[in-house]
C-alpha cells in the first residue's frame, strides 16, 4: 500500500512539472491585429524633397500569433515582430534603450550620427487588458539635401484583439492505481458581498477629484478632463465645475479649455506646459499639460509614470469643506491656530536667513579688511626698502664725488708746478727745493694727461671741460 502511494505521488509530480514547464505566458494565443496606421506631418519640406510623405498603413492586420520568450513578446503573422525591436523596418535603424515590465514595453531606435537620413523612433507595445494589446510608434525623419532640409514627424498605431488563448496541452493518461483521496474537509462558507450604496440622493460634496494629474499632449489633439465631486460614500453629486487655463499669456495660437473640460491644442502650437484650474465648491485642484512635438512627445513617454496614451495614472485631488454647500449641520474649520503657527515659522524662517545673511556679510566684511590690512603692510615694507636703497645709492654717490673732487684738485696742483718729494711722498710749493722732513730733494710734480669724463647714471663720455651730464644733469667723474 506504501509503495502504491508513493508512485502516485510520483506520478502526481512529474504531471505537474510538466505543465509547470509547458505553461504558456500570460498573452499566448491569436490575435485579430488591426492594420497599423500611418499619419505623417511635414515640418519642412522644400520642393528640393520630393513630394511630401502621405499618410495611409504600414502594414499588419489580420491574424497574428503571439508567444512569450522570457519576459519578451513575439508577433507572427505577415512579419515577425518583437517587443525588443522597433516597427520600422528602415535598414540603418539601431536599438539605442529598451525597457520591460509585465505589461508594457518600450524601445528606442535611431539612425548612425553621419547617416544623411536621420531617424529617431520611439516603440511602446501596451497591454491595456488581458485582452487588448496596443502598439504605438512615433519618431521624427531628417534628410539633409544641398537646397536645404526635409523634416516630417510620424504616429503609427494598431490595436490588436484576443480570438483564442493558447492553453497547456492535455496531460497523458497513465493507468496507475490511485489510493483512495479522504472526502475533503467542508470549506467555510464565502463571505456575503458588501452592500452596494445608494446613490440615488447623494450627500454634501467632500471630494473633487481629477484624471490624469498630468497629460501629454501634440499639436492639433483634444482631450476630456475627467472630473468628479463626490461625497463621503463616494457616490458623484451635481455640483458645478469650471476649468481654466492658467499659465498661458498673449501666444498665438495657444490651447483652450471649455466648460467641460475639453481641451483643444492647434495645430501651430509650439512645445511649452501649461495648467487647468479645476475648481468645486471653493475648492481648486490643478491639472499639469505638456505640449510636445511628436519626436519630443515620443521621450517625454518614456518618463516613469505615463501609460501609452501620455497620461499620469494618479489623479488631481481637492478635499472640499464638509457641509460647504447647504447642510444644517455644517461647521466651518477654524484655521486661525494653525495660520498663527504658520505666520510665527514663516517669521523664524525668515530671522535665520537674515541672521546667516548677516552672519556671512560679517565674516566676508572682516576677512575684507584683514585683506586690506596685509596688503598696506606690504606697500608700506616696501617703501621702506625703497627708501633704504636711495639712501645707500646717494651715500655711494657722495663717495664717488668726493673722490672726483680730490683728483680734480691733484690735477690742479699738478697743473700749477706742485714738487713733489720722492721719499715721503708729499707734495710742496713750487719755489721749495728740499723736503723739510727728511731733507731729500724735491722733483717737480709731472702734469697729469688731460683726461675725459663719464656720466656715472646713463654712461655716456665727455671730454675734460664739460662739468654735468647734459642727459640728465649728473655731475661726471674722470675717467682713469
Amino acid at each position: 500500500m506504501r509503495l502504491l502511494l508513493l508512485r502516485s505521488g510520483l506520478v502526481v509530480s512529474l504531471l505537474l512539472v510538466d505543465s509547470i514547464v509547458r505553461a504558456e505566458g500570460p498573452f499566448d494565443g491569436k490575435w485579430s491585429m488591426s492594420p497599423m496606421s500611418e499619419a505623417y506631418s511635414p515640418q519642412k519640406w522644400g520642393a528640393g524633397c520630393g513630394p511630401p510623405p502621405v499618410s495611409g498603413s504600414a502594414g499588419g492586420g489580420g491574424t497574428v500569433t503571439i508567444r512569450s520568450e522570457g519576459s519578451e513578446l513575439v508577433f507572427v503573422g505577415g512579419r515577425v515582430f518583437r517587443t525588443t525591436q522597433c516597427w520600422d523596418p528602415m535598414p540603418t535603424l539601431h536599438r539605442d534603450a529598451h525597457s520591460a515590465s509585465p505589461r508594457s514595453w518600450q524601445t528606442r531606435c535611431s539612425t548612425p550620427p553621419g547617416d544623411p537620413r536621420r531617424a529617431a523612433i520611439v516603440t511602446s507595445v501596451n497591454a491595456l487588458s488581458d485582452t487588448r494589446i496596443q502598439i504605438v510608434e512615433t519618431g521624427r525623419y531628417e534628410i539633409t539635401l544641398e537646397d536645404g532640409q526635409c523634416i516630417a514627424d510620424v504616429r503609427r498605431g494598431s490595436m490588436l484583439t484576443l480570438l483564442e488563448r493558447a492553453g497547456p496541452p492535455p496531460a497523458p493518461s497513465v493507468a496507475v492505481a490511485v489510493a483512495p483521496v479522504p472526502a475533503p474537509a467542508p470549506q467555510p462558507s464565502a463571505p456575503p458581498p458588501p452592500e452596494r450604496t445608494d446613490c440615488t440622493s447623494p450627500g454634501d460634496p467632500v471630494r473633487l477629484e481629477v484624471r490624469p494629474s498630468q497629460k501629454l499632449m501634440r499639436p492639433g489633439e483634444t482631450f476630456v478632463l475627467r472630473a468628479v465631486v463626490s461625497d463621503d460614500n463616494g457616490c458623484p453629486t451635481t455640483t458645478a465645475l469650471t476649468f481654466v487655463l492658467e499659465g498661458v499669456k498673449g501666444e498665438t495660437p495657444r490651447p483652450t479649455v471649455d466648460s467641460k473640460g475639453k481641451i483643444t491644442v492647434p495645430t501651430g502650437c509650439t512645445d511649452g506646459r501649461f495648467v487647468i484650474a479645476v475648481t468645486a465648491a471653493g475648492r481648486t485642484t490643478r491639472v499639469t499639460v505638456d505640449v510636445a512635438s511628436a519626436t519630443r512627445y515620443g521621450e517625454l513617454l518614456t518618463q516613469p509614470g505615463f501609460n501609452a496614451e501620455g497620461e499620469k495614472n494618479e489623479a488631481s485631488v481637492a478635499v472640499l469643506a464638509k457641509g460647504s454647500i447647504g447642510g444644517a449641520d455644517a461647521r466651518p474649520e477654524d484655521l486661525s491656530k494653525r495660520r498663527r503657527l504658520l505666520f510665527v515659522a514663516i517669521l523664524a524662517a525668515a530671522a535665520s536667513l537674515l541672521g546667516g545673511v548677516a552672519m556671512v556679510g560679517f565674516l566676508r566684511a572682516r576677512r575684507v579688511k584683514a585683506l586690506e590690512r596685509a596688503a598696506k603692510e606690504r606697500h608700506e615694507e616696501r617703501l621702506q626698502a625703497l627708501a633704504l636703497q636711495r639712501k645707500a645709492d646717494e651715500e655711494q654717490y657722495q663717495v664717488q664725488l668726493q673722490a672726483h673732487l680730490e683728483s680734480v684738485a691733484v690735477a690742479q696742483q699738478a697743473a700749477d708746478g706742485v714738487m713733489f718729494c720722492p721719499s715721503c711722498k708729499r707734495e710742496f710749493p713750487s719755489h721749495s727745493l728740499f723736503c723739510p722732513h727728511d731733507a731729500t730733494r724735491l722733483v717737480p710734480l709731472a702734469p697729469q694727461p688731460a683726461r675725459g669724463k663719464m656720466c656715472p647714471v646713463c654712461g655716456n663720455r665727455y671730454d675734460g671741460s664739460s662739468e654735468v651730464c647734459g642727459k640728465d644733469s649728473t655731475v661726471l667723474v674722470l675717467l682713469n
